[in-house]
């Protein structure tokens, strides 16, 4: 049997470049695969062999012209990472389906469906390797819209989102179902801009228990509306305003929280010469406590405060005058003050200042650079401090060596809340030379951010990388990384925290160290032979449950193109545990062996 098939794609021939039949116009192309594959591993459960067909195929045409209706369809079977670029330790296959209607007319739509089943998704561990899921999900897309000429334009569009999802290593398991409508509309009446929207998000998700005593059930709605208006002013100058309706209600294992979020904002700025700019801007919130939940909700978090309605304002104006003495030189100077009504409790603080900006290009590269120095003067309940925030990179050549660096530091730089404030710094830089086909780059990062009031409240990383080449016999790369922190407890894993104050429950500890190493060679025409070697060894506690956690994975690839046949191999292992979970560390091998060939249909 496979020997037949080995045959029928071999004797296969691309036939003509498009299939058109009345109106219908299509090319397909894509490739077939036939090969013995398996995938095994040390828990029970699963452990399967044999021969297999696969492939993929991709569609594209249009009915009419493409302007009237167009359409793209992709389908694929039984693939894997052993053997193509498709990221899945086991086996994955699905479909992607997509329609675009109507572009040449004032009524374009679309829509689109997508469908996985067994492919790989991903736990988040900030800045180190993340842990790998697998599972199904499909999800299914909308959108019409009208632009008809001297009426207001209108949009619609509406998402669902559904996935189910297992953790290799712990007897645990997720999922997650988010519906989005967003519907826009604007108009243009005697040089006045108006825009108007409205957004409505509802979705269910279980977190897996890997850093909590038991899964974390997540149910959730909101929607918001807004309304703007733009209009230009004399002296170069726009001025604009917008009032936002924000409201949600979420439960998190049986914690509810809700609340709604009122805003105005005005703007006005104005260009009384070419070097000269001022603008001004007003902020009002009625719910200062709601607008700290949304800003932990838009990190990914799990808000559980119930005091989102508690009685909170904030009022914010800040006046900003631009001076450019030349083209590389851009300063400015400000003044800002805020009325904040938090918990219970009135704050208030004026802030004051002073900035430069330098970019220019110079012989050997370019250059560009920052700085800020800022006094915030506390009024009731709000202490005095300075902060500063200061950028720079610099990228070019010195004696055939290419230069890339950059660093970003700031000190006491406000957040939301006037009592808190972010401190941070990150830095980077890599070099490369090359001699004739030798290649060599070495590089390095370090970032640090966390809130100066609380002790503990932070996160740290670094990491480090090189890599040598020689021509193309030979690719080899390394990295290390070590990350370190507090984290936001997220639907998707551990994720940063936002720049303001966080319940303590919805924090967990992390930290760890990764590496990874990868060699890749092409010592003969059309052979491809590449290798991969990762591992990671991390830590995440959190409500004094603790879990050590490893990640090790090994890939192996070798390729071979004869025309337009491939004859592949390749071997995957995959190493996964968490102490947390009770269970042994979790080992899968997929490996494949096979022909393919690829096709242009028509």
């Amino acid at each position: 049997m496979f020997l037949g098939l080995v045959v029928m794609l071999c004797a296969a021939m691309p036939l003509r470049a498009q299939w058109e039949a009345g109106n219908f116009s299509t090319s397909l192309q894509g490739y077939v695969s036939a090969g013995y594959s398996g995938t095994s591993g040390n828990l029970g459960g699963f452990s399967t062999h044999g021969w297999e067909l696969g492939g993929s195929v991709t569609a594209n045409g249009y009915y009419y012209s493409p302007s009237f209706v167009s359409y793209a369809g992709s389908f694929y079977l039984n693939q894997s990472k052993a053997n193509s670029d498709f990221k899945s330790v086991s086996n994955t296959s699905g479909f992607n389906l997509d329609g675009i209607l109507f572009t040449g007319s004032h009524f374009p739509g679309g829509i689109g469906y997508s469908q996985t089943y067994d492919s790989e998704g991903s736990y988040n561990v900030p800045g180190l390797t993340n842990y790998v899921t697998h599972g199904n999900g499909n999800s299914f897309q909308i959108q019409w819209g009208e632009t008809l000429p001297h009426y207001p334009t209108f949009s619609a569009s509406y998402i669902r989102n559904n996935s189910n999802y297992s953790v290799y290593g712990a007897n645990e398991s997720g999922n997650s179902h988010t519906n989005l409508l967003n519907l826009r509309s604007s108009y243009t009446i005697d040089r006045f801009q108006m825009g108007a929207y409205y957004s409505e998000t509802t979705g269910n998700s279980s977190i897996p228990a890997l850093v909590t005593t038991s899964a974390v059930a997540v149910n959730s709605s909101g929607n918001s509306e807004g309304f703007n208006l733009s209009h230009s002013l004399p002296l170069n100058g726009s001025m604009g305003f917008g009032v936002t309706r924000s409201t949600w209600n979420d439960s998190v294992s049986g914690i509810n929280t809700n609340g709604t979020v009122n805003q105005i904002t005005a703007s006005a700025t104005i260009h009384p010469t070419g070097r000269v700019a001022v603008s001004s801007n007003l902020n009002y919130t009625d719910n200062l406590n709601g607008e700290v939940t949304q800003a932990i909700i838009s990190a990914g978090g799990l808000p559980t405060n119930s005091n989102s309605n508690m009685a909170s304002n904030s009022f914010d104006s800040m006046t900003t005058l631009n001076y450019s003495p030349d083209r590389y030189l851009q300063t400015n100077v400000y003044y800002e003050h805020e009325i904040q009504n938090y918990q219970g409790v009135n704050y208030s603080a004026s802030s004051y200042g002073a900035g430069a900006a330098y970019s220019r290009n110079i012989p050997s590269g370019s250059v560009n650079a920052s700085f800020t120095l800022i006094g915030n003067f506390g009024g009731a309940n709000t202490p005095d401090y300075l902060g500063m925030v200061a950028n720079g990179n610099y990228v070019g050549n010195i004696k055939r060596w290419r230069i890339n660096t950059q660093f970003s530091y700031s000190q006491n730089v406000q957040t939301l809340l006037v009592t808190y404030t972010n401190s941070y710094y990150n830095f980077s830089g890599n070099v490369q030379r090359s001699w004739g086909r030798v290649n060599m780059a070495i590089g390095g990062s370090g970032a640090y951010t966390g809130l100066t009031q609380v002790a503990g409240i932070s996160s740290t990383s670094q990491s480090y990388n090189a890599s040598l080449g020689y021509s193309i016999y030979l690719t080899a790369t390394g990295n290390y990384t070590k990350s370190s922190g507090t984290a936001l407890l997220t639907a998707n894993g551990l994720g940063g925290l936002p720049p303001t104050g966080v319940p303590s429950a919805l924090t967990s500890l992390y930290g760890g160290d990764s590496y990874s190493v990868s060699l890749g060679s092409s010592p003969v025409r059309n052979l491809v032979i590449s290798g991969t070697f990762n591992r990671s060894i991390s830590n995440m506690s959190s409500n004094a449950l603790v879990s050590n956690n490893v990640n090790g994975l090994y890939t192996a690839q070798m390729q071979y193109q004869l025309r337009k046949l491939y004859f592949t191999t390749g071997y995957e292992r995959l190493l996964q545990g968490f102490s947390g979970s009770g269970m042994p560390p979790q080992v899968v091998y997929s490996y494949y062996a096979g022909i393919s060939r690829w096709f242009k249909f028509f």
